[in-house]
């Protein structure tokens, strides 16, 4: 609802100042405002954020509108347990250890809203943008985690959403 993302606050550059070390850099925060959009099956809840321009600065993700491959490498920037920035690009189940799509048709909540991977990811990353490793657009947002892991396609929620854009 509106009032939930009134009162969520969202963080901004949440990283760590030194790769391998412990000190971060000061976050901004901002807080939600309204909720745009929610649907349950594909799992997302698209709001608007109360001030835009203190995060502005920090650009936006391109999103690719077709169907992912079978094969695409992919990233995943993620907050395991609330913890700074840790970005999964590794599996220990692909032969070359890289985080590949697996699956393009998987089912999530519905029948082949998400594609599964293999990424060593950690519990408290969904929500995290599934990255192509080629194009650097966003394929999907993670949100189950095990074997496989997978997210729900975003060219789905693309298309739900793009009369709002």
């Amino acid at each position: 609802t509106s009032d939930d993302a009134y009162d969520t606050e969202v963080w901004f550059n949440y990283q760590c100042a030194q790769c391998g070390g412990h000190a971060v850099f000061k976050s901004t925060k901002v807080w939600g405002e309204r909720v745009l959009s929610t649907n349950r099956n594909l799992d997302y809840t698209l709001f608007t954020l109360e001030t835009f321009a203190p995060v502005q600065k920090f650009g936006y993700l391109s999103i690719d509108t077709a169907r992912p491959a079978r094969g695409t490498e992919v990233y995943i920037p993620q907050h395991p347990g609330g913890d700074p920035t840790r970005i999964a690009m590794t599996s220990d189940r692909d032969g070359r250890g890289n985080c590949a799509v697996d699956d393009p048709l998987y089912d999530g909540y519905a029948k082949d809203s998400d594609v599964s991977y293999e990424c060593d990811t950690a519990g408290g990353s969904s929500g995290s943008p599934v990255i192509s490793r080629k194009s650097d657009k966003v394929i999907a947002i993670h949100h189950f985690g095990g074997c496989p892991n997978s997210g729900v396609r975003i060219d789905l929620i693309y298309s739900k959403i793009k009369k709002l854009l």
